[in-house]
């Protein structure tokens, strides 16, 4: 048996079994970041690949929210998104069709 098969078949036993990764591969005598490895490689070449058709998208509200006032626009057609990270990094994005940025 080559390595890849022997570890993807410790993988397989991994995930049967209720057990950590650290846990499970102390007891196989593998290194927890070369199993580790072998996990990712697995679950890459195991998981299916999404098609464009399955792209989903979110909706987006219609309107800038009232208190981001530097961006005054002349259409009232825009939409904004707000992402909050875990570190507290917020990026907002904005989609108008006409910015006046002058105050």
């Amino acid at each position: 048996m080559d390595k890849q098969n022997h570890m993807y078949s410790l993988v397989e036993e991994w995930k049967s079994s209720s057990m950590t990764k650290g846990d499970f591969s102390a007891t196989k005598s593998v290194t927890y970041h070369s199993f580790n490895y072998w996990v990712q490689k697995y679950n890459q070449e195991h998981t299916p690949k999404k098609s464009k058709s399955e792209v989903s998208f979110f909706s987006v509200p219609d309107k800038i929210s009232e208190n981001k006032k530097e961006f005054q626009t002349k259409s009232t057609d825009c939409k904004a998104i707000l992402i909050e990270l875990p570190n507290g990094v917020k990026i907002s994005i904005y989609q108008c069709d006409a910015l006046n940025l002058s105050k």
